[in-house]
């Protein structure tokens, strides 16, 4: 009794060969079949070859280059000691025109304040003139 799926339990083994033709005539000779899609790499040169072929056995092959990719450099992921001292100094330009800003803020707005209770006393006292009786006598008339 099978209880894995043999698919499961052998997965494909990767090999340390290259599968390798000699330019373009070799991936031509190549044997393929139908309905396939094989990378093959040349031995003399940095290109491979991608062979498709169709249900009749119809090739198409197209012709890659490739190159070693670089090593980013290190020394573009650290900062001089002077960068940090120019940076430390921006950041305290920054602080000090945020307390700067924070003080101008703080005086509109008791400016402000002050003129809005100058209006409030000056329509209350309008309001009490006309609609607030001022003695007992003029309560009940």
């Amino acid at each position: 009794m099978e209880l894995y799926s043999s698919s499961s339990l052998n997965p494909t083994m990767v090999t340390s060969d290259l599968p390798k033709t000699n330019g373009m005539s070799g991936a031509r000779l190549l044997k393929t079949t139908p309905n396939s899609r094989v990378a093959v790499f040349d031995a003399d040169d940095d290109v491979f070859y991608v062979i498709q072929t169709d249900i009749s056995n119809n090739k198409t092959i197209d012709r890659f280059r490739f190159y070693p990719e670089p090593e980013p450099k290190p020394e573009d992921i650290f900062a001089s000691k002077e960068e940090i001292r120019e940076l430390k100094g921006e950041i305290s330009d920054v602080q000090q025109s945020i307390l700067e800003l924070t003080e101008a803020v703080n005086n509109a707005i008791v400016s402000n304040s002050s003129a809005d209770d100058a209006k409030h006393d000056r329509r209350t006292e309008e309001f009490n003139k006309k609609y607030v009786p001022k003695n007992k006598s003029e309560q009940q008339s």
